[in-house]
């Protein structure tokens, strides 16, 4: 259906005044680039069926190897799963705890999981599986050009602490430039819930403040800084995209942050609800055009 040039979504004014090239619902509703048409948007079908049914998928990724293959990892029952480019699933890691729940980055052809168990950090190029040695172990997971980053802890959680330059095995704090190093973050909030690398920057977040800890040339001139002291998230996730950091807020509200300025790009129905009409009657007969008309009901 052409709809050109399309108008967007409003759903704040009345369906009977706004105009032709505008909807009231955008629901399984995908747009074309150009904005003239749109089409139902196309669903969900079934990926693979694992070997193990009996168990729920704990976590999914996809990221490439150093031959640039697709690898598809997937978590179920004390296995670790793996395609490569697009081949039959086969089990890499027989021996892992059961009911765990992973989160995965990957740098450099390698993906590194923690997971909910806080058990241990996995390193997987797809085929095979290892385990790092750590000192401690958290639930959330990070990595930026030259140091991976674990928070999560039972023991401390709002810590967050930072690998050695180019050695995701150490993790003792020290006192060289390139050693591993960690913070207590103060900032408003009851635990550290998410951190990425946006911005050339160390992002994150706890259940009532976000912000970023910027690295320095020496250990002493890392800056940790709060971007915002009210809005935060309880999501372990966020999507970086074209220059804008995406995030659901705790407030349910979904925002996105430029580097510079944070903007909230969803709003409350309440306004649509309060402006919706109401009806003032069950039933009622008009007899006459000029009181259909004039919507009279006598």
């Amino acid at each position: 259906m052409i709809v050109g040039p399309f108008g967007t979504l409003n759903n704040e004014d009345s369906p009977i005044v706004i105009p032709s090239n505008m909807s009231q619902s955008l629901l399984n509703v995908d747009i074309t680039p150009e904005g003239k048409s749109f089409k139902k948007r196309e669903g969900y079908g079934i990926a693979t069926t694992l070997t193990i049914t009996t168990s729920p998928v704990h976590g999914v990724y996809s990221f490439y190897d150093a031959s640039a293959n697709l690898i598809e990892l997937a978590f179920n029952d004390v296995y670790v799963f793996s395609s490569v480019s697009g081949a039959a699933w086969t089990a890499i890691a027989s021996n892992r705890t059961f009911g765990l729940t992973y989160q995965c980055v990957d740098t450099q052809g390698f993906a590194y999981c923690a997971n909910s168990g806080r058990t241990d950090i996995i390193k997987t190029n797809g085929q095979t599986v290892s385990a790092l040695t750590v000192v401690s172990t958290g639930t959330i997971i990070a990595i930026g050009p030259k140091r991976l980053s674990q928070s999560g802890y039972a023991e401390a959680p709002n810590r967050i602490d930072f690998s050695k330059e180019n050695d995701f095995t150490t993790w003792t704090v020290g006192g060289e430039p390139t050693d591993p190093i960690q913070f207590t973050l103060t900032a408003p909030g009851a635990r550290v819930t998410h951190v990425t690398y946006a911005f050339n920057r160390w992002m994150w977040f706890k259940t009532n403040s976000f912000g970023f800890i910027q690295e320095g040339q020496t250990l002493s001139d890392w800056v940790v800084q709060t971007i915002s002291p009210t809005i935060g998230t309880n999501d372990n996730t966020s999507v970086y995209w074209n220059g804008l950091l995406y995030f659901r807020g705790q407030d349910g509200h979904l925002y996105t942050f430029d580097g510079t300025t944070l903007s909230k790009v969803t709003r409350d129905i309440g306004a649509t609800i309060n402006a919706s009409q109401s009806r003032v009657s069950n039933s009622w007969t008009q007899t006459t055009q000029s009181d259909w008309i004039a919507g009279d009901i006598g």
